[in-house]
């Protein structure tokens, strides 16, 4: 089996093996993966962070050895806390999203796959709650399968937030649901706490984090923040519902 890290800002991860297919979700800077097959100039891949399978360019993974692998995985690496970071890596600067990792990250200097890199810009400090790191990205846009300040969608908020604190989540709100403790009664939350929500068919569609006054920041159109009751999200600029409120859940971080 083949072994890769992410040495770009990110990847994109697609449905098929086509530039054109659906985004499913993307690999952020120091993230790592198992390449499953080959096909041409793409790899199948299994994501280690939340658990995907998809297709990739060949160009944009930087394969490692098996020992590389596991030295990455074996330690507790900082993250980028802050919306973005600056790095340089050889002669180029990337500019990293929140979430995102740094391997070996010594004072503002770290090593990824045999190459050294500079911290220029960004925080790697845990001084914010959930709520408030996510809310950290309010206006950025809702994309289907991103995770970056560019373009992140509902579930992405979630994992990239809790990645923060080390609490590993699969990418999919539907599976997000499985995990924690659930809270009965949306007057026992707190801040913190991660809501689901369900469709018509009681599918899980839709997840966010509540504020500390008992609000809910979420991806919907963009990254904002809304009232939310018992009954659901309400958006106060279409005056109605927008999200029906299945279950609260708390992780323990």
């Amino acid at each position: 089996m083949k072994y890769g890290v992410c040495t770009l800002s990110q990847i994109a991860v697609r449905a098929t093996k086509a530039e054109s297919s659906e985004l499913v979700t993307q690999m952020l800077f120091g993230e790592t993966c198992k390449v499953v097959d080959q096909k041409g100039s793409w790899f199948f891949i299994y994501t280690d962070l939340d658990q995907y399978l998809g297709w990739i360019d060949t160009r944009t993974l930087t394969l490692i050895s098996h020992e590389e692998y596991q030295t990455l995985q074996s330690a507790n690496h900082p993250k980028v806390t802050s919306p973005f970071s600056l790095i340089k890596l050889g002669e180029k600067k990337l500019v990293l999203s929140m979430a995102s990792t740094l391997p070996f990250l010594n004072k503002s200097h770290g090593k990824i796959a045999n190459q050294s890199f500079q911290l220029i810009e960004g925080k790697t400090e845990i001084t914010q709650t959930p709520s408030t790191i996510a809310a950290s990205l309010l206006g950025a846009p809702y994309l289907w399968g991103g995770r970056t300040l560019m373009g992140i969608d509902c579930s992405a908020l979630v994992v990239n937030t809790f990645k923060l604190f080390n609490f590993l989540l699969p990418r999919d709100a539907s599976e997000q649901v499985s995990y924690g403790k659930t809270i009965a009664f949306l007057s026992e939350a707190q801040e913190g706490d991660v809501c689901f929500f369900d469709n018509e068919e009681g599918k899980i569609t839709h997840t966010g984090i509540l504020t500390s006054d008992k609000k809910i920041v979420h991806a919907s159109g963009e990254v904002r923040i809304d009232p939310i009751d018992h009954q659901g999200i309400y958006n106060k600029s279409l005056n109605q519902y927008t999200h029906h409120l299945r279950v609260i859940k708390r992780f323990k971080i």
